[in-house]
């Protein structure tokens, strides 16, 4: 507050905006990624981010939207509800997916060490958010474990997993 002039409500709605931002882009490259389709990636983006919207025909979420201009759910809801640090976890969530994936086909320290770091702050800003990538984690070292390997994948997967957790201990 006293560093950079912004009260700290605003702050929280410049992070969770942007935070907004980057989970639509992460669906996009999370899609991308899985179908190799820069137009279903798209769509899979857009439908994410509009469709919450739908909720609008409830009385009750109608008039919460009502007092937004029927803003997408997502920022009316974290505007009544607020949540900053849940949507900023959803929105570190399919960068993590993406990058965990990746390093068990290509390793570098680099990537190793931003996974971590991202790891570390999935774990300090939501740990319901955390628990549904350590499942999700749990799975895609399973599922490489199939095209062999396998003990080196989990090692490699089970490292990042305990750094990060050791990391946000401090």
């Amino acid at each position: 507050h006293r560093i950079t002039g912004i009260s700290i409500s605003t702050l929280d709605g410049i992070i969770t905006a942007l935070a907004l931002s980057l989970l639509a882009a992460g669906v996009y490259f999370l899609a991308r990624f899985l179908t190799k389709n820069n137009w279903v990636a798209l769509i899979s983006a857009l439908v994410f981010t509009i469709l919450p919207s739908a909720g609008y025909i409830f009385p009750q979420a109608a008039r919460i939207g009502e007092g937004f201009d029927f803003l997408p759910w997502r920022i009316a809801g974290f505007l009544t509800f607020g949540g900053g640090a849940k949507l900023v976890g959803f929105a570190i969530l399919p960068f993590l997916i993406l990058l965990f994936w990746q390093v068990f086909n290509v390793f570098s320290r680099k990537k190793f060490v931003l996974i971590t770091i991202l790891t570390t702050i999935l774990l300090l800003t939501d740990f319901s958010i955390f628990i549904s990538f350590l499942i999700i984690a749990v799975a895609l070292i399973s599922a490489e474990g199939f095209y062999g390997n396998w003990l080196d994948k989990a090692r490699r997967g089970l490292g990042i997993l305990v750094v990060g957790a050791g990391l946000s201990a401090f």
